[in-house]
């Protein structure tokens, strides 16, 4: 029993070490989704951005459709569906001119810090605009 009860002891401090040596006391992603969103500014590259923000946004191709609607010309722009980002990729893609319409990064860090970045067809930010959660949803972003 003794033994027993001093393995417990011994597992919830080195659970307390692991918890504030480890990182994970100061873990707070909506600060660190919030600062890396100040940070960027229009007329980054791609790779500014991901040294800020880190590579684990995902991609989106933008499309522009015409369309004709009661006798009228109707263009819209759309994003396409969200790819992993690779960053080597998408510098490629970039140099080969294969995004014509320009494309968007998207992040989410937690509910409260949520954004996307656009940028246009040679990779500069052009934009930040904050991408609907849960948080906007029941009103209770805070930014």
């Amino acid at each position: 029993m003794k033994a027993v009860l001093v393995l417990i002891v011994l597992a919830v401090v080195v659970i307390g070490l692991v918890y504030k040596f480890g990182g994970y006391a100061s873990f707070d992603p909506t600060a660190q989704g919030r600062e890396a969103k100040g940070k960027i500014q229009p007329g980054m590259t791609v790779k500014q951005v991901v040294d800020i923000a880190g590579p684990n946004g995902k991609f989106h191709n933008i499309s522009v459709l015409k369309q004709k609607i009661r006798g009228q010309d109707v263009v819209k722009t759309v994003r396409g569906p969200a790819m992993s980002l690779n960053p080597d990729q998408l510098n490629a893609r970039i140099q080969r001119n294969e995004l014509p319409n320009g494309f968007t990064i998207e992040y989410v860090f937690s509910q409260q810090a949520a954004f996307e970045v656009i940028f246009d067809s040679t990779g500069k930010v052009t934009g930040i605009e904050n991408v609907t959660t849960m948080a906007d949803l029941l009103n209770s972003r805070e930014d």
